[in-house]
């Protein structure tokens, strides 16, 4: 079935702890946006100038990246659940000034990521009234995540992995960092719903380094519902970054492991589990044959030599328990 979009305006919103989904299209289903149609989900808008169909594919809202930038960004972005069609026209995205993260709006661009690389297209307009930015024409590009960066304020790190894990009556917080430029501290915040945060911990010092760093706080303030955490950054220049949200299970209570990105193109991270709780984790293909392991936790799990397929990861767990996740490699 396929439908023909003139003009739409989609707003549905399905909360989750760090993602709401702002547009879902089943398999079954062809959304065709026919050539200079305004089609604008969820903060931006496209206006393809040839026809551009999604199918298949879910479009998510979030504050932070899955794929890193070198680049300080606005803390709303989007993606879609996989790499869409080609696209050629023009993007327009909009935000609100809590987002801006210290960014001048004068020298926001549209960046979009095809699943392999971030680029940059210049913009038509900055409307800094309306709190939009118009790109330039962009011609047969594929659409993963599409953000709004500045290329003239890097980003003070690189996010690594998040875990939480529950020891005795405190809470362990566990986060990497991949590199860290112009980084002034860290904040532990949480959450009972996922939605409002309360800072906890303040002003742990970053160490500005420019390999993989792991970082350590417990939480005495215990609770025994579950709950969620996420670290902030604070740069010297007072901007701010926030890491991906994990989360710790209520007591009594299990919590299957996260994994993500997936789709995966070089590593993904598993979160939801505390430090050295992994015993191994083994990678298997469709006929079931082993193509690769790894013992304990790892900061990421890289996958980047294995050819485009679906996969299955068996995690063994210290405690006996073994959880099963599907790995979509492209």
């Amino acid at each position: 079935m396929r439908k023909n979009l003139f003009l739409l305006s989609i707003a549905c919103f399905c909360l989750s702890a760090n993602a709401q989904t702002v547009i879902s299209v089943s398999s079954t289903t062809d959304l065709y946006i026919s050539p200079g149609t305004l089609f604008s989900p969820g903060g931006i808008s496209l206006a393809p100038s040839a026809g551009f169909n999604l199918k298949g594919m879910k479009l998510d809202k979030a504050t932070t990246l899955v794929h890193p930038s070198l680049n300080k960004y606005v803390l709303n972005t989007l993606r879609f659940s996989g790499n869409t069609n080609p696209y050629s026209g023009t993007i327009q995205f909009y935000y609100n000034d809590a987002e801006l993260n210290g960014l001048a709006e004068a020298s926001l661009q549209v960046n979009v990521h095809n699943g392999s690389s971030w680029l940059a297209f210049n913009s038509a307009a900055n409307d800094a009234i309306g709190n939009s930015v118009l790109s330039s024409a962009i011609t047969a590009r594929i659409l993963n995540e599409i953000a709004v960066a500045s290329v003239t304020s890097p980003l003070p790190l690189l996010w690594g992995s998040v875990a939480v894990s529950r020891q005795l009556q405190t809470i362990k917080i566990v986060w990497t960092t991949w590199q860290e430029t112009n980084a002034g501290h860290f904040s532990i915040e949480r959450s009972e719903g996922g939605s409002r945060w309360q800072t906890l911990i303040d002003n742990l010092p970053a160490t500005n380094t420019t390999t993989a760093k792991e970082y350590a706080a417990i939480d005495t303030a215990y609770r025994s519902v579950r709950l969620f955490y996420r670290i902030r950054e604070t740069d010297l220049d007072g901007r701010t970054s926030y890491s991906p949200v994990a989360t710790v299970a209520a007591e009594n209570e299990t919590i299957h492991l996260q994994l993500y990105p997936n789709p995966v193109h070089t590593f993904f991270y598993i979160s939801n589990v505390g430090n050295g709780t992994i015993k191994q984790a083994a990678l298997y293909n469709n006929a079931g044959a082993l193509v690769k392991t790894w013992a304990g936790t790892q900061a990421y799990y890289d996958i980047k030599e294995l050819k485009a397929a679906v996969y299955h990861l068996k995690i063994e767990l210290k405690d006996g328990s073994i959880q099963h996740v599907k790995i979509n490699k492209q």
